[in-house]
């Protein structure tokens, strides 16, 4: 009787099995009966899932057939001949799996740093491997001080950031700061009136579309900043910093405030710079010219590790800017005269070396060198390299004159400035500009860099140009004419 008993339950769970459904996620049991690979894969397909989160258990639900993969998204790979361990690759990088299907196939998301451009999906095991071509989309967003943004298709074929049509049915929020989150699939922006802090989906089915805001209560906030390498978001606001897990990125937990020190809150914060693994904050303060490095891996407070001043000559220039290096212990605080500060004489624009040690108990600052940029003039504008450092014993072969940190600067009658590059031999001149360089940064891949530039007339336009050392003419696209736009930003998916 309990034989038979075992037989009818046998044959329910084989009936159940083979009618399950294809976008049904599978549990880590079932894929450890998968039997070994015994030829080479086959990729049948390739479905777009969007930025949304893979679920443990659950069903695929695939936001639609765009043709291009954005970094960060969600693939789902079918096919046949997987196996049990297959490994994926997009553009040469391997792609975390995420989870396996009823029918054998493979999420996986486009990691970041991925090239974009035509690039190839690979599916290899130890039996063989199969590979399809793939069109891979990383987007670069361009925003102004009237709140208007342009979304760009941020190449890394050579030819530069491109215009992308606008999607008319949807309504993406107003910018005042925006933040990718370290995956890379969501882009946090908070407007003006920093009520709340809408979530965007870069790679949702025909573009960028708001799936989720978290409320806020409406304080100002001076900075909105993520960590490249952690899944953390800080949001600074007037006493106070919000540390948000970006784990779910398309739905990110609210937290409680921390309070800002009182130390740092006094002296007149600035500037600040979250390092890559998201375990320190920086802030840079007016009053004293010093750099506070305050720890986040406390949930309801932010201790204050250590304290350095920058300068604190009679005729120090001010901190206008700092930005943490990918190599984490490396921070660079850009210094100099603003451009409406009376009788400010010879007073130098200064890039300081910082280097975060971890000798003693807590963490120590550090000036380890300064370069001074004579022929700058008034700083306008900070961007420090985003490329990851190279493994131990790596043999790839770098660019000799890889650009590690790049300032925008003008006369300090505004009429013209340049952009100058701190590499391994000091500080140069890369290329000049007219009009004032308002934002910088360097892409992921530390090939390209870009600035949103605003003429003396108000128009608006970005420049690319190589920061790699290769040679390349530096080139523009147009962003706005209004004559009220007065600051302009640029920030890149990683």
């Amino acid at each position: 009787m309990r034989a038979w008993m075992w037989l009818v339950v046998g044959a329910a769970m084989a009936t159940a099995c083979a009618h399950e459904s294809p976008f049904e996620i599978v549990g880590v049991a079932q894929v450890r009966e998968l039997a070994e690979a015994t030829h080479a894969p086959e990729i049948a397909d390739v479905i777009d899932l969007g930025g949304v989160d893979v679920p443990a258990r659950g069903r695929i639900r695939p936001s639609g057939r765009d043709g291009v993969a954005v970094v960060g998204e969600g693939l789902w790979v079918r096919g046949q001949g997987f196996g049990r361990q297959p490994t994926v690759y997009v553009a040469g990088a391997v792609a975390l799996v995420l989870a396996r299907t009823a029918d054998g196939g493979i999420v996986v998301r486009v990691p970041p740093g991925t090239l974009a451009g035509k690039q190839t999906l690979r599916v290899r095991t130890l039996a063989g491997q199969a590979q399809v071509p793939l069109n891979v989309r990383r987007y670069a967003v361009a925003w102004n001080n009237l709140g208007q943004s342009r979304w760009l298709d941020a190449s890394d074929e050579g030819r530069g950031p491109s215009a992308l049509a606008q999607r008319h049915s949807v309504t993406l929020p107003a910018i005042s700061r925006l933040a990718f989150s370290s995956d890379a699939r969501a882009a946090y922006v908070l407007g003006s009136d920093a009520r709340e802090l809408s979530v965007i989906d870069v790679a949702a089915d025909g573009g960028p579309d708001k799936v989720f805001a978290l409320e806020l209560e409406g304080k100002p906030v001076w900075a909105l900043k993520a960590a490249a390498l952690a899944p953390v978001l800080v949001v600074l606001r007037q006493d106070d910093v919000m540390v948000l897990s970006t784990v779910q990125a398309a739905r990110p937990p609210r937290s409680r405030p921390r309070p800002l020190p009182a130390e740092v809150q006094k002296r007149q914060p600035i500037a600040a710079a979250v390092s890559p693994d998201g375990r320190h904050l920086a802030v840079a303060v007016a009053q004293g010219n010093q750099v506070a490095l305050l720890s986040l891996s406390e949930r309801s407070a932010l201790p204050i590790e250590a304290w350095l001043t920058i300068d604190d000559g009679m005729r120090a220039p001010p901190i206008r800017d700092l930005g943490f290096a990918m190599e984490g212990n490396v921070l660079w605080v850009l210094s100099g005269p603003l451009i409406n500060e009376p009788n400010s004489g010879a007073m130098p624009t200064t890039l300081s070396r910082l280097t975060v040690q971890h000798s003693g108990a807590r963490p120590t600052l550090k000036l380890h060198e300064t370069h001074q940029l004579a022929d700058a003039g008034v700083p306008t504008a900070l961007g420090v390299s985003r490329t990851r450092p190279l493994p131990s014993g790596a043999a790839i072969r770098r660019p000799p004159s890889l650009a590690r940190v790049l300032v925008g600067a003008q006369t300090r009658e505004g009429k013209a400035g340049g952009l100058f590059a701190i590499g391994e031999s000091g500080a140069m001149l890369v290329t000049p500009v007219e009009g004032r360089a308002t934002d910088l940064l360097i892409e992921p891949q530390g090939h390209w860099a870009f600035s949103a530039v605003v003429s003396s007339t108000g128009a608006s336009h970005l420049l690319w140009l190589r920061a790699d050392g290769r040679e390349a003419t530096p080139q523009t696209l147009a962003l706005w004419d209004e004559s009220t736009v007065t600051t302009c930003w640029v920030e890149v998916q990683p």
